[in-house]
């Protein structure tokens, strides 16, 4: 791409880059989207496998074809992610020393990967066990549990969104010493107070037993110890240079 005599791109190169990356974007979330909308029915009928005791209905004549849709887009934006991340990383990337690039490379690579744990882990492990225990809470034996599809799909979005973000620690504490905010050393200082409070977290978001508390603690307390570890590497790495 041309350049100024400082090597620097003039501005309407950086225009035409950015829509270039953005038309590549869009193309590939509305042909991922189309494919996803093709499978929407399967979609939907692998989320409601999840719920145990439930009767599902729409309210509305077009909220089946409106949840499709909505499935659709954000499953389009999943698949589409990698090559959404390619584009960005090639338009910015030009920008940043290699160091640099080493650095976001790996923050993001972790950040991904942590994500999709996150969101394994609450379909999986979270969401039948909440879904279970609402229906087994009900001790009144005439009610029965009718559920819309549009609030079902909204909860069931929300704990991935929510377990997706809780498993990004790691990433959090990283740039947190990174930064110089807050460096290993203090959050070793609070593991004891860490616990504790994942442990507070981790009761308030779970059915109250002691079995959900520990399978959601557990993997929290992993988290928060793999962040110890991995500021501890990113120290020695950053020592030794």
């Amino acid at each position: 791409m041309k350049q100024n005599n400082d090597g620097a791109m003039p501005i309407t190169s950086h225009l035409l880059e950015l829509r270039k990356r953005l038309v590549i974007i869009f193309l590939t979330v509305l042909v991922f989207s189309f494919i996803s909308f093709l499978f929407s029915e399967d979609l939907i009928k692998n989320l409601m496998s999840l719920s145990k005791g439930y009767k599902f209905i729409y309210n509305t004549p077009e909220a089946l074809i409106i949840q499709s849709l909505k499935l659709a887009i954000m499953s389009g934006i999943v698949l589409s992610s990698p090559v959404i991340f390619f584009n960005i990383w090639m338009f910015v990337s030009p920008a940043l020393k290699f160091t640099e690039r080493v650095v976001i490379t790996i923050i993001f690579t972790l950040g991904v990967v942590l994500f999709l744990m996150g969101c394994i882990f609450a379909y999986y492990i979270i969401i039948p066990f909440v879904l279970k225990f609402f229906v087994e809470s009900n001790s009144i034996s005439e009610l029965q549990a009718y559920v819309t599809l549009e609030g079902y799909i909204s909860i069931i979005v929300s704990f991935f969104i929510a377990f997706g973000l809780v498993f990004e620690l790691p990433v959090v504490l990283l740039c947190l010493d990174i930064a110089g905010i807050a460096r290993r050393k203090t959050f070793v200082n609070m593991r004891k107070f860490a616990i504790v409070i994942i442990c507070i977290v981790s009761g308030i978001i779970t059915p109250p037993d002691v079995f959900s508390l520990i399978v959601t603690a557990i993997p929290m307390v992993i988290l928060f110890e793999l962040s110890l570890f991995i500021m501890y590497l990113y120290e020695k790495i950053t020592k030794k240079n």
